[in-house]
């Protein structure tokens, strides 16, 4: 029986492919358990680089299930296609640009043999650079010491002194039972601008065993986001923990974090407005999602957005310069 499917969700990204799935062959190699434990799922989003050369590869070594989009559908929707061709017990989520570290997956498999009635786990990861460098001081979440367990969702979501909130929807550090997903994806659109996976999570988890492993399992390439539109960090993410609050859990946690993201991406929203990507006002995008009370209306950056796109677009270039000087003046 497989009891892990390993998940991984690609596009155009042949050579961070390549180091993902190099680390689970590592990986492979530390097993003293049945390797037939452990399978890899590689969903392709339709690329038109070198991917399914590399995946070719390591078809030899790696038992590793590989499907092609005809067309690129999202990462959200190939995310779920990715989980619909697994056949484990638990599916662990994977980024094409992460890796695994050593011994991760003799952990977490050693762990699920023995738990085997926790729904969820939240496996903590080291941040790196591009190449994979850790960061120093780049552990999430931080404080571990040993294996937690939970007895709810609720109680993981307020664990570690409110840390969890912002990094729980992390996807290569889900591991989640499959029939738990099952049983909860299919009540939500697949076609949501990033986070796609954040609601079913959050409802499968809420009432159902969860734990958070000692040890950090994943390697997170920190600066390797496509998009960082304000659409997706402002405008879906602060929805998502809006839902969670409205499914139960904690309101203390769920305003404090709706108050860290509408001021770190704040400046994103007006440069997106710079550029056209949006025509909206801050205190306009927060009304409709529902935020309006909880984010402070007295900003810079609140006050900019109201400015038309004409006008925004001729600041930009003074903001870009002082980037610059700035990054210049700091080495």
């Amino acid at each position: 029986m497989i009891k892990l499917s390993i998940c991984i969700f690609t596009y155009n990204r042949a050579e961070c492919l390549r180091q993902a799935l190099n680390s689970i062959y590592s990986n492979f190699e530390q097993l003293s358990l049945d390797r037939g434990l452990v399978e890899v799922v590689v969903s392709d989003n339709c690329s038109n680089d070198a991917t399914a050369s590399v995946v070719g590869e390591f078809k030899k070594i790696l038992p590793i299930t590989y499907s092609v989009n005809v067309t690129n559908l999202g990462a959200d929707a190939n995310l779920r296609i990715a989980a619909s061709l697994a056949r484990g017990e638990y599916i662990w989520f994977m980024a094409d640009d992460d890796a695994l570290i050593d011994e991760a997956l003799m952990r977490v498999i050693k762990f699920l043999q023995c738990n085997d009635d926790v729904s969820y786990i939240y496996y903590p990861r080291l941040l790196t650079d591009n190449n994979l460098n850790i960061i120093e001081g780049g552990q999430q979440p931080k404080g571990i010491g040993h294996d937690i367990i939970f007895e709810n969702g609720k109680d993981l979501f307020c664990s570690l002194d409110g840390q969890m909130p912002g990094i729980l929807f992390y996807v290569s550090s889900t591991i989640i039972k499959r029939s738990v997903w099952e049983g909860a994806v299919n009540r939500f659109p697949a076609n949501i601008e990033g986070f796609g996976h954040a609601r079913p999570i959050l409802s499968a988890i809420i009432d159902n065993k969860c734990a958070i492993l000692d040890k950090p399992g994943i390697l997170c390439r920190l600066y390797n986001h496509r998009d960082m539109s304000s659409r997706i960090w402002f405008d879906n993410y602060i929805s998502i923990i809006l839902f969670a609050n409205q499914l139960g859990f904690s309101d203390d946690l769920c305003r404090r974090l709706i108050r860290q993201l509408s001021r770190r991406y704040q400046s994103t929203f007006v440069l997106d407005k710079a550029r056209g990507d949006r025509n909206d006002n801050i205190l306009s995008a927060a009304s409709r999602i529902g935020c309006q009370y909880i984010i402070n209306p007295f900003s810079l950056w609140i006050f900019l957005s109201i400015f038309p796109v004409k006008l925004l677009r001729l600041l930009l270039p003074l903001y870009k310069l002082r980037k610059f000087l700035q990054k210049d003046y700091a080495r």
